[in-house]
């Protein structure tokens, strides 16, 4: 039941420019990166958070920021378990008043059972994951708050504790939490600014369009009359290249089928006008707008940036 595209609420598309590893990047080349996602259009500037792969991510983000003027900064995502959301709140709101506003802040429950065993953090099951970031997000909300926050909750418990700085953006800078399953979609379309999709684990019937379209439905359904933004994580990207090239491809990379590869609604790959086209169906029937492109390809995706962004 996502909007029409002809409906005046459809929402212009946005891009994110998602940096990937970074290991062996110098603070100039993380400069140039941040000042090129900015110039080619791009809406977002977005880290992960990874113990393996990621530089920190809000100090990366604290630097992007004093490199541009513009761009807007985001985690896509945080993982909760990683942080008290004290903590977080201060970070957050630190970066958003010093980057003047231009934070998004994306959480979500967390996933990768490695990186929980190489840290020694407990991986607790599912649901007790989703019940955190629940309790981690009004926290959060209460914290930016301008009265001190009590909360008492399962896992979390504030006395009087008033969060500083505030945010510049209020009531709280902009708020994105992604899920696959449907406790975690319903909870994002009642608390966030962006709800965020992506395809799960590595099963072709989760990745079917018909199946995004059942996330986004629900979404639309438990939104009541809220209106926040669709945010879509693709898997496969490949712009200029035909299809078939990039789904092959990366099927014998994933061990995967290249039938149910193709079938997939996150794969973003042929021609420009391919890819155009995709997305604008994607608006027209689900309602998604903002959409994540790596950095080691954004160059590749700046002809569609600059035909659909903001558009």
């Amino acid at each position: 039941m996502g909007p029409p595209g002809d409906s005046p609420k459809a929402r212009p598309f946005r891009f994110s420019c998602r940096v990937s590893g970074g290991r062996s990047r110098t603070p100039t080349a993380w400069a140039a990166l941040a000042k090129r996602a900015e110039a080619l259009g791009y809406a977002t500037f977005a880290v992960a958070d990874h113990f393996a792969t990621q530089y920190a991510p809000m100090q990366l983000l604290q630097y992007a920021a004093d490199q541009t003027s513009r761009i807007r900064l985001a985690t896509l995502v945080l993982d909760n378990d990683f942080r008290h959301p004290a903590v977080l709140a201060k970070e957050a709101a630190t970066l958003d008043v010093l980057s003047g506003g231009r934070l998004e802040l994306g959480l979500g429950a967390g996933w990768l059972l490695h990186e929980y065993r190489q840290a020694g953090i407990a991986f607790q099951d599912g649901p007790t994951r989703a019940a955190r970031l629940e309790e981690g997000v009004h926290l959060l909300k209460a914290l930016f708050s301008d009265a001190p926050a009590s909360f008492s909750g399962r896992f979390y418990t504030v006395h009087e504790l008033d969060g500083r700085p505030k945010p510049q953006q209020r009531p709280h800078p902009t708020l994105m939490i992604g899920g696959t399953r449907p406790r975690l979609l319903r909870f994002a379309a009642r608390e966030a600014d962006i709800v965020s999709f992506d395809s799960g684990p590595p099963d072709s019937r989760l990745w079917s369009f018909d199946a995004l379209r059942r996330k986004t439905d629900l979404v639309h359904e438990a939104m009541g009359a809220r209106t926040p933004e669709l945010h879509l994580n693709p898997d496969v990207w490949g712009v200029g290249r035909p299809r078939h090239a990039v789904v092959d491809q990366t099927a014998r990379q994933l061990g995967v089928s290249p039938e149910d590869l193709d079938r997939s609604a996150y794969v973003l790959a042929g021609s420009v006008q391919q890819v155009v086209d995709y997305l604008g169906r994607v608006r027209e029937t689900v309602g998604i707008s903002y959409v994540t492109i790596p950095s080691n390809q954004m160059d590749e995706f700046a002809e569609v940036v600059d035909r659909l962004g903001g558009r």
